[in-house]
């Protein structure tokens, strides 16, 4: 008897594991259908992506080149406007070093008659 229980057992946990392994293969094998469509989509999806990522990469190439030439004329730009600066302070000097001794020797001279004149004024009035 106990030898037909143990058969019996056995039995009933093999029908349980074919069962089991029965779900568990169709799952697996839905799992693999869906995984197939999911290639194929993908594939199919690749190239144009693949070709949209060729044409932006071209056009950002061509922004950073635009980029990095306007950054070259933006630094002449600078360079420029430094030299500029630099020649109006030059002149600047140069003007104030010829102008500024004659006006200040001017202002003395109008300055020196003007007292003199007042001096000369004064006197006649006494």
């Amino acid at each position: 008897m106990l030898l037909t229980i143990s058969v019996t057992v056995i039995a009933a946990i093999m029908l349980v594991a074919v069962v089991v392994l029965i779900q568990v293969a169709l799952q697996v094998r839905r799992t693999a259908r869906e995984a197939e469509k999911f290639l194929e989509t993908a594939r199919t999806q690749i190239a144009p992506l693949a070709h949209d990522f060729t044409v932006i990469s071209g056009e950002v190439k061509s922004i950073l080149q635009s980029i990095d030439r306007q950054v070259e004329n933006v630094e002449e730009g600078v360079a420029n406007v430094k030299n500029a600066v630099m020649r109006l302070r030059a002149f600047q000097l140069e003007v104030q070093q010829r102008i500024e001794e004659p006006i200040l020797q001017f202002v003395a001279l109008v300055g020196a008659v003007n007292h003199g004149v007042r001096t000369f004024l004064q006197i006649l009035r006494r």
